[in-house]
């Protein structure tokens, strides 16, 4: 395990210094960039900020040591994992987190972060979505509600398999419920106690299977075949088990579906983290059923974009068959101007502000140098750059040109 701490991409730490080093040569850049997971990444920005003091930008797309699904196996491991995190938050000119749940957490632990963190979302690209045929696999008069991407750790298929039971169960009485919302604005579902036999869904003449749960990703949980669960839940024939798709076909599934599900989990560092299938949810413009946690940043993700989204606790299976069977009947959550709010989440808009991030740092480094020229005492990335090669540093021109190259 110590071999592959902080993660089984360790091993490129040395080639990969070795390649930036080359880059930072030939390119003559103003700032580092590295971006995680992997965390290895960071590890060799941390090297090449450290030998050239070029500044670093450190993004965060999810948790280090508060990641639940990261399991060292030994508390030494533990221990020297998160030294490698505080080393990396420590000398990182700048970091970047994708949530603020997860900023919140580095101030805690980390009080210096405060004045060096900023929060930039993860987003959609509008291009994957351009001349998208999308792909139904029921009539028109069927319900399709698709889930895309990997079942794993506590985010288990299960619940929603059992839900998907209620609520085919539940035929009868569609759209009886009305969720009541809770007070970040997103649609809450209170829950309510069922009691069915698996014998049920095959005695009901009027269940003709018209809810289709449909899968795209991996096709096991646990080293067990998704359609084999399903199965075992009394769903097999309403759940639907593509495997994995290329990029365009997961996306033509997702525009071609009714509905789509989130699978979120509970427990330690959930509240951290956000799928980042989320965003292209939110492109297609579908009704949403979430399973989040109160404090889960994809509440407030989904009330940013003025989303129809039913969310529910995980594990919650009554209150995810309620959000199945009103979504169903058509009963779309009640949201002011629906979808209005998702350009926010471009990622164009998202490269603008890690773009104006590097400005200010290079500007911020620009005037150092600046202040160093009237004094005679150059940067420590300036003087390792003139060191040696007869020429000035990178982004720098001699203290009496008039101004400073951009790098």
């Amino acid at each position: 395990r110590l071999l592959i701490t902080p993660d089984s991409r360790i091993g490129w730490l040395g080639p990969g210094f070795q390649q930036g080093m080359a880059a930072i040569r030939r390119h003559s850049p103003d700032v580092i960039y590295s971006t995680s997971p992997y965390m290895t990444a960071h590890l060799i920005a941390l090297r090449l900020h450290r030998r050239t003091k070029i500044p670093w930008v450190a993004d965060f797309r999810d948790p280090w040591t508060d990641n639940p699904f990261r399991n060292m196996g030994f508390p030494s491991l533990g221990r020297w994992d998160a030294w490698l995190e505080r080393l990396v938050l420590r000398n990182a000119t700048h970091l970047i987190s994708n949530t603020s749940t997860l900023l919140e957490r580095l101030v805690d632990r980390f009080p210096s972060v405060a004045g060096k963190a900023t929060v930039i979302p993860n987003g959609f690209d509008c291009e994957s979505f351009e001349n998208l045929t999308p792909i139904r696999i029921a009539p028109a008069d069927h319900f399709v509600l698709t889930h895309c991407g990997q079942f794993y750790g506590p985010r288990s298929p299960q619940v929603w398999f059992d839900a998907l039971r209620l609520a085919l169960n539940d035929r009868a009485r569609l759209g009886a419920t009305d969720p009541s919302r809770d007070r970040k604005g997103a649609v809450g579902c209170p829950g309510r106690s069922h009691a069915f036999a698996h014998t049920d869904l095959e005695r009901s003449p009027e269940l003709p299977g018209t809810i289709h749960l449909v899968l795209v990703g991996p096709d096991h949980f646990e080293g067990r075949p998704l359609a084999d669960l399903a199965a075992a839940a009394g769903v097999g024939n309403q759940v639907r088990v593509l495997g994995t798709k290329s990029h365009r076909e997961t996306l033509a599934h997702m525009a071609g579906s009714d509905a789509l599900i989130l699978a979120g989990s509970g427990g330690r560092g959930s509240e951290l983290q956000v799928p980042n299938k989320l965003f292209e949810y939110l492109a297609v413009r579908k009704p949403i059923i979430a399973a989040a946690p109160s404090d889960s940043p994809v509440r407030n993700i989904l009330e940013q974009a003025h989303a129809e989204a039913i969310v529910c606790t995980p594990g919650d299976t009554s209150g995810l068959a309620d959000a199945m069977t009103r979504v169903a009947n058509g009963n779309h959550p009640e949201v002011a101007a629906p979808w209005s709010g998702v350009a926010r989440f471009e990622r164009a808009r998202r490269a603008e502000e890690l773009r104006e991030i590097f400005e200010r740092i290079r500007l911020r480094d620009v005037f150092v140098t600046n202040r160093a020229a009237d004094t005679g005492s150059w940067p420590a990335h300036a003087r390792w750059w003139s060191r040696g090669r007869g020429r000035t540093a990178p982004g720098f021109r001699p203290a009496t040109s008039s101004g400073f190259g951009a790098g």
